[in-house]
């Protein structure tokens, strides 16, 4: 009778172990496919996170050269419009001077507005000088110089030959200047890209 009640028990133990070493597997299992899912969850989250960053730091970006761009185009047009203001001034110069040549007689000239072109021009300079590339801002500040030196050359009523050659040095340097700074912001590749597509 005795080993009667062991085949049960027996039996019972092993369909508890079994039941609880099944349990504990399925357990196992599900708590694995959990981790996984969790670990793919945040993997998700994480490039989701990674993506919308480098959206915004592109758009950032974007913005900031945008900002750069239009900071370069109001330098530029401030100091074209200060260089064609100086070379108005100087053209009533340049005439007075040949006047002078013909009358053979020097004749005094006002420089207030000529200083105040000069001063206006030197000041949109200074922003050039920051924002521009090196052979930009050395160009700006050669066209500058060119001007500046003008009136010195007026001073001598008799070389009008050296006065219109200095004449179209200076007009030349603020042509160089301008084609540089429309290379410096793409309009010339632009005008070239709509010449060619108009073709």
């Amino acid at each position: 009778m005795s080993s009667s009640i062991w085949v049960p028990l027996v039996t019972a133990v092993l369909g508890l172990v079994t039941g609880l070493g099944t349990a504990f597997f399925t357990q196992r299992r599900a708590d694995n496919r959990e981790d996984v899912r969790w670990q793919r969850e945040r993997q998700d989250r994480l490039e989701q996170w990674q993506r919308e960053r480098q959206d915004r730091l592109e758009q950032w970006q974007r913005e900031d050269s945008q900002r750069w761009l239009k900071e370069r185009q109001q330098a530029y047009a401030r100091l074209i419009t200060a260089l064609n203001e100086w070379e108005n001034a100087l053209e009533t110069l340049y005439e007075a001077r040949w006047r002078d040549r013909r009358n053979e007689t020097p004749t005094e000239f006002d420089m207030t507005v000529i200083r105040s072109a000069r001063d206006a021009a030197n000041e949109a300079l200074v922003s050039v000088r920051f924002i521009a590339s090196k052979p930009l801002r050395d160009m700006a500040e050669f066209a500058c110089s060119v001007h500046e030196m003008f009136p010195l050359v007026t001073m001598d009523i008799k070389s009008g030959r050296r006065l219109d050659v200095e004449k179209k040095q200076m007009l030349s340097s603020t042509e160089r200047l301008h084609k540089l700074m429309s290379e410096d912001l793409g309009l010339e590749a632009s005008a070239r890209a709509e010449a060619s597509s108009g073709e």
